[in-house]
């Protein structure tokens, strides 16, 4: 009994399955790995009378359907990827491509190279070549941004040797400065000290000269006696002068 129920169960399974994929090829739509059941259910209904069809075996085949489609999709999107890694080498091996270079202008370049003949869809080979000139511009652009770095980096270092040769500069003039005050200071200590010496100089001077004085106080008073001299009727100090009387000639 058990294994009849089994075997109408499978014959239905089959059954429901032919149904749906005679619906699928007929509704003439592509399935994807991002189908939700209710999608797959509605465009099927579309195509067949689920009315006769198992909502259990519908669910069956959904999965079924999607584990091929996911391995498919897998196994032509490392294809896709290898035949887009071909391509890309080709146009990096290809130097007359530039950052501002455009498809049009490019396409006779890459026409007979292998690489570009195993892409089918032109469509594809522009994606990869879009992707391929952004790439090189973002390289120019890093480029470019590194150089202006590197330029304000320069440039802020000769700043900084700027300052440190002003400062430098400074404490040079604050020394000249302190030298001036410096060798002022010695001026007014020379000058001080001649101005000493000079005071010394002068004070022995004047200690080393006698002192004349021409004062009556010093001049020796008069005698109030008589002296000798003058009781014989000369002038003390006087000079004698004597007369000699000439004698008569003879005649």
């Amino acid at each position: 009994m058990f294994e009849d129920v089994a075997e109408e169960l499978e014959k239905q399974y089959h059954e429901d399955k032919a149904r749906i994929k005679d619906a699928m090829k007929s509704g003439k739509f592509t399935i994807t790995s991002a189908w939700t059941f209710d999608k797959f259910k509605a465009s099927i209904a579309e195509a067949c009378d689920l009315a006769a069809v198992s909502e259990s075996n519908l669910k069956l085949v959904f999965e079924e359907v999607m584990e091929r489609t996911r391995e498919k999709e897998e196994k032509e999107a490392k294809k896709k990827q290898r035949l887009a890694d071909e391509f890309t080498d080709l146009l990096y091996s290809v130097k007359e491509i530039t950052v501002s270079s455009r498809w049009e202008d490019c396409k006779s370049l890459l026409e007979d190279a292998p690489e570009y003949r195993s892409i089918n869809d032109e469509s594809f080979q522009r994606e990869i070549f879009a992707e391929y000139i952004a790439h090189l511009q973002e390289k120019f652009k890093e480029k470019e941004r590194k150089r202006e770095e590197e330029k304000a980096k320069k440039e802020k270092e000769k700043e900084e040797k700027e300052k440190e040769r002003e400062k430098r500069k400074e404490k040079e003039k604050e020394k000249e400065k302190e030298k001036e005050k410096e060798k002022e200071k010695e001026k007014e200590k020379e000058k001080e000290k001649e101005k000493e010496e000079e005071k010394e100089t002068t004070s022995t001077t004047e200690a080393s000269t006698p002192t004349t004085t021409t004062s009556s106080d010093s001049e020796p008073a008069p005698s109030s006696g008589t002296s000798e001299d003058e009781i014989d009727g000369e002038t003390p100090g006087a000079a004698s002068v004597v007369l000699v009387k000439p004698e008569p000639s003879a005649s």
